[in-house]
């Protein structure tokens, strides 16, 4: 916390230790977080061992794809839209494994054990024998 504070980070909630009563009186809790700040801060660039969570903010689909590629964290990513347009765009162009739509971490064994293959086409323009 001192450190992305030091570095201009914006606590919007929590950002204290928490007194807990009873037998957890000497426990280390941390109330829930929240930081607002820019990629290239340390807590945005480290893993961060507590409940706290990182965000910053974009002007456009461009500028937060750049902040997305600009990590060096997890494999995984999320996008939030109602444009399924967008959804395919900007997943692939995150550069990660795997990219979540309207939704994040959702996985299941099954799909760890079936080979498949989805081929969609995509886009304003169709092609094929149901074109048209």
């Amino acid at each position: 916390m001192d450190t992305g504070r030091s570095e201009g980070a914006t606590v919007l909630i929590g950002g204290h230790r928490v007194t807990v009563g009873d037998e957890f009186t000497d426990g280390y809790f941390y109330a829930p977080t929240v930081l607002r700040g820019h990629n290239r801060m340390r807590v945005f660039r480290e893993d961060l061992f507590g409940p706290v969570l990182t965000v910053t903010s974009f002007t456009d689909e461009e500028q937060a794809i750049a902040i997305a590629n600009d990590s060096r964290n997890g494999p995984g990513a999320g996008v939030w839209t109602r444009d399924g347009d967008r959804a395919y765009r900007v997943g692939r162009a995150v550069q990660a494994s795997r990219v979540w739509t309207n939704c994040h971490h959702r996985l299941v064994l099954d799909q760890y054990s079936q080979m498949k293959s989805l081929v969609v086409g995509h886009g304003r323009r169709s092609s094929g024998p149901l074109a048209g």
